[in-house]
C-alpha cells in the first residue's frame, strides 16, 4: 500500500527519504539482545527504541503505526509472529 506525503506527514516523508526507506512501511516489536524488546522499522537495521517490558514496546509501536496508518507485527521470543495489526 503506497502512502502519500499527506498521509505520512512531512516529518515522516523527510525521515524515510533521508534513511532510504520505502514509503510502504511497517513496524515490528522484536526481542532485543538480552531481556528487552525493541521497536524496529522494517528495512532498518537499527532499533527506534528499546524497552524493558514487551507491553511498553507494543503500546508505543501501536502509537507509531496508528500515526502513519501502517502495519505492526509483534514477535515472540522464538521468532514467530504473535500478532499482525493493520492501522488504516
Amino acid at each position: 500500500m503506497l502512502r502519500t506525503i499527506a498521509q505520512i506527514g512531512l516529518k515522516g516523508f523527510i525521515s524515510r527519504f533521508a534513511n532510504g526507506l520505502s514509503f510502504i512501511s511497517s513496524y515490528e516489536v522484536r526481542p532485543s539482545h538480552g531481556d528487552g524488546w525493541m521497536i524496529m522499522q522494517r528495512g532498518s537495521s537499527n532499533p527506534l527504541r528499546i524497552f524493558k517490558k514487551k507491553s511498553d514496546a507494543v503500546r508505543e509501536a501501536k502509537k507509531l503505526a496508528r500515526e502513519e496508518h501502517t502495519r505492526l507485527n509483534v514477535f515472540m521470543r522464538n521468532g514467530r509472529v504473535q500478532t499482525r495489526l493493520q492501522f488504516t
